[in-house]
């Protein structure tokens, strides 16, 4: 059932510039605070569109009674949609010129939308790339948050932009949907469904293929909202995704006639060693699997082509330092799985070794 078209339909009067879209499923611990940081902004030129997916708690009830008092919240109610049908369709019942996807436990700092909507049409960009704040809670209340903030000024040409795109890429920006502003015709134009993509890194390859005008804005904020357990969420065992993900990246590389230039490349293959350890992690710290299953999925990750040819090249560039690196490079399987407890250990006394934020949202 799609309850809230009716709402959409009677409200299109007017195409906001930004309409924020996210997909809901049992939330209601959160999704008056996600609601709220949008629809406190300030702007009436942000549309808030949020596809729910068969909640059972109270999560429809919360929405439905902000929508009655708020005209730029409308609610699609979706039965048993999965995730990607459902973001789909809220893209496609969306108003805006351009789509700002949403995650249900995540929230914009105040004014973000006001400042991100300054540069997308100071510069027209055709993307526009929030801060990302990516928030753990540990306890208590207490927040810790690390943010991924990598300077890129308004670009005018595709050379450009591709050009400082490799920062972007090594600190997994183009790892994560989320916080980026996209053009929506630009996403019709190239028939783009996550439905069909299946990752939010080959939507946005697809996207970014031809893009020359983009940004970064680092003023706007976007807060990610990660669980403080979540290095041993069992998705992380799915490293065969990790790879069919750095492969798409390779494919944008060559796309763009650059597989000659260094910095690009090797950012791709950082970027990837990063997912491969924490894959790793991930495996170690499962619960539920058998000290010989561990071995062996730690050992089919070293063992992976994605995993060797990413070692060749970053060996070749003088790869970087550390003891996991070296680990993984000689296909060390217990030194992989000591590595990874050490890490844990680590994280969980809040010692300060270095972990990417990215790998608190599962996407390392």
């Amino acid at each position: 059932m799609m309850g809230g078209l009716g709402p959409v339909s009677r409200r299109a009067a007017k195409q906001p510039l930004v309409s924020v879209v996210m997909t809901t499923h049992n939330a209601e611990q959160h999704i008056g605070r996600a609601v709220e940081s949008v629809l406190s902004q300030g702007s009436t030129d942000i549309q808030l569109l949020v596809a729910d997916r068969g909640s059972t708690d109270g999560t429809v009830r919360i929405l439905e009674g902000i929508a009655e008092r708020d005209i730029s919240l409308d609610v699609l109610n979706l039965g048993d949609a999965d995730e990607e049908a459902a973001l789909d369709a809220a893209i496609a019942a969306s108003r805006g010129r351009y789509i700002l996807v949403m995650g249900q436990n995540d929230w914009f700092a105040p004014h973000a939308l006001g400042a991100l909507a300054q540069a997308l049409t100071a510069s027209e960009l055709e993307m526009g790339i929030m801060a990302l704040s990516i928030d753990t809670y540990l306890g208590h209340g207490e927040r810790v948050s690390q943010v991924l903030d990598v300077p890129l000024a308004p670009t005018s040409s595709a050379s450009e932009f591709r050009h400082g795109a490799a920062p972007l890429i090594e600190q997994g920006l183009f790892s994560v949907l989320r916080g980026k502003a996209l053009l929506r015709a630009r996403i019709d134009d190239l028939g783009l469904r996550m439905a069909l993509c299946k990752s939010q890194v080959s939507f946005l390859a697809a996207y970014l293929e031809d893009v020359a005008r983009v940004a970064v804005v680092s003023d706007a904020v976007y807060h990610a909202t990660a669980a403080g357990e979540s290095l041993a969420a069992p998705g992380g065992l799915a490293y065969a995704h990790r790879e069919r993900e750095h492969e798409r990246l390779l494919e944008l590389v060559s796309y763009w006639h650059l597989e000659d230039d260094h910095d690009l490349v090797i950012a791709v293959h950082r970027l990837h060693l990063r997912q491969i350890v924490a894959s790793i992690e991930r495996i170690v710290l499962a619960r539920g699997i058998s000290s010989i299953e561990r071995t062996e999925r730690v050992r089919d990750i070293l063992e992976a082509p994605g995993t060797q040819r990413t070692i060749k090249a970053l060996d070749k560039a003088r790869g970087p330092a550390g003891l996991m690196y070296r680990w993984v490079a000689r296909r060390n399987v217990m030194g992989c799985c000591l590595g990874a407890r050490i890490s844990k250990l680590a994280y969980a006394s809040r010692l300060p070794l270095p972990r990417h934020p990215l790998s608190m949202l599962g996407l390392m």
